[in-house]
């Protein structure tokens, strides 16, 4: 059998999480890619892994109050680790792929410590949790090679 090309390729984008998005209200949760993967590097399934987790909470929850508004899992994603982290990713994609983009690549190439200290983060090490963005962007200028940059 011989393939046949399709006569039209389509490409859809990926759905990222934003800060302040809403991903749950009256009778709907969304969860996984629905609710928003990373905006730095598109990675969906350890995100869908927790909010499902936060979904079933939300799910009981609702059920035993027989109120479905659904208003606390948008709250507890926002405010807590996964919408922090998405949050942060989100702000570093905003550079890595913005008007900047240049800048932070220069900089991020230029810096042992900023590929260091950026991966621990990204791999759940807490090492910048707490830090507010300019404390987060002295940290990775720190040790910048000035030759390399």
């Amino acid at each position: 059998l011989a393939a046949v090309p399709p006569a039209r390729w389509y490409a859809f984008p990926i759905h990222t999480y934003r800060p302040g998005a809403s991903v749950g209200g009256p009778n709907c949760v969304l969860v996984g890619d629905a609710a928003g993967a990373d905006a730095l590097l598109g990675e969906g399934i350890s995100f869908a892994l927790e909010y499902g987790i936060e979904a079933a909470q939300a799910i009981a929850r609702a059920r035993r109050a027989r109120a479905f508004e659904f208003a606390d899992y948008q709250r507890r994603i926002a405010s807590g680790p996964i919408g922090r982290k998405l949050a942060r990713l989100a702000w570093a994609a905003d550079r890595f792929y913005g008007r900047r983009s240049r800048l932070w690549f220069s900089l991020a190439g230029a810096s042992r410590r900023a590929q260091r200290t950026a991966l621990a983060w990204y791999n759940g090490l807490e090492v910048l949790e707490g830090k507010s963005r300019t404390g987060l962007i002295w940290s990775a200028v720190r040790g910048v090679d000035l030759q390399r940059a």
